[in-house]
């Protein structure tokens, strides 16, 4: 039951040549929540002929410092199959380990984020896009596919993006890509884009050009369903204009007064019903 260890192990384990290991002192210099793991690890390599391969932390210098070791050994059986000797490495993988640690909480945040964006890009109908024009392929967020009712990740070629345009739309985005692709130019286009089940919604189609070291790569933007909001404007454009006919065939005269500023406004009508000239203002 004796434990021999190389220079190396010693400057591992941060101890000195009077150090003597014995499996009771090891266990002290692993925290108490390693310990059971490590032990079964070691039973099941002895009990299964298989073999022991764990990482576990150590402390020293009295328990200021903590490291990760990731201990490998081989158990030898005699004749009869019954264990005798084991032997292996011991390595510090701490600097490893905590990168590993602070990678997985980066990428945990970066999900997270990437869950939030989706949320609020869903909540806002507003999705991201980019096209890489050295394959001219796209890439859409789960956004931009749900808005052109597509299956999330199909893969989208940019003539297949442009097509979802109504036909009297496509030439107003080529000539837009066109443009920031021969001039460095972004574009800002409402149009009206055919969904793969056919629906006409109006959309807002943002793009800028992309550079590396000075030269244009790609294309990236937003995209944007404005489909409620634009057909309720066009609606009140349209009532706008049928009621500023219905005044003028009626020969309405039009006043408003702001009880605030005490401000009266007239339409070009009520100059005629007063008899008065245009340079005339109203109180």
């Amino acid at each position: 039951d004796v434990i021999t260890w190389s220079d190396q192990n010693y400057r591992v384990f941060g101890q000195s040549k009077d150090f003597k290991p014995t499996f009771e002192q090891l266990n002290n210099l692993i925290p108490e929540e390693d310990r059971e793991p490590f032990q079964k690890d070691v039973e099941r390599a002895i009990a299964e002929n298989v073999p022991h391969d764990f990482i576990h932390r150590i402390f020293i210098n009295e328990g200021q410092e903590v490291r990760y070791i990731h201990e490998r050994g081989k158990v030898f059986y005699n004749d009869d199959g019954v264990p005798y000797r084991m032997a292996g490495t011991s390595r510090d993988v701490t600097e490893s380990v905590l990168k590993e640690k602070q990678l997985a909480v980066k990428t945990e945040e970066i999900q997270r984020s990437i869950g939030l964006l989706s949320e609020t890009q869903k909540a806002a109908k507003i999705g991201s896009w980019e096209v890489d024009l050295g394959t001219m392929t796209a890439f859409w967020s789960d956004e931009v596919y749900r808005i052109h009712e597509v299956e999330k990740g199909t893969p989208i070629k940019v003539e297949e993006g442009i097509n979802f345009y109504r036909e009297d739309f496509r030439p107003v985005i080529q000539s837009a890509i066109d443009n920031a692709i021969q001039n460095k130019s972004s574009w800002d286009e409402e149009c009206i884009l055919l969904t793969k089940t056919g629906k006409e919604i109006w959309v807002r189609a943002i793009g800028h050009p992309v550079f590396e070291d000075g030269q244009l790569t790609g294309l990236h933007g937003l995209f944007m369903d404005i489909d409620e909001t634009k057909r309720k404007a066009l609606e009140l454009d349209e009532t706008y204009e049928k009621l500023e006919l219905s005044v003028e065939a009626g020969q309405l005269a039009i006043w408003i007064w702001d009880m605030k500023t005490n401000e009266l406004e007239w339409n070009d009508q009520a100059y005629e019903v007063f008899g008065v000239p245009k340079d005339f203002e109203p109180t």
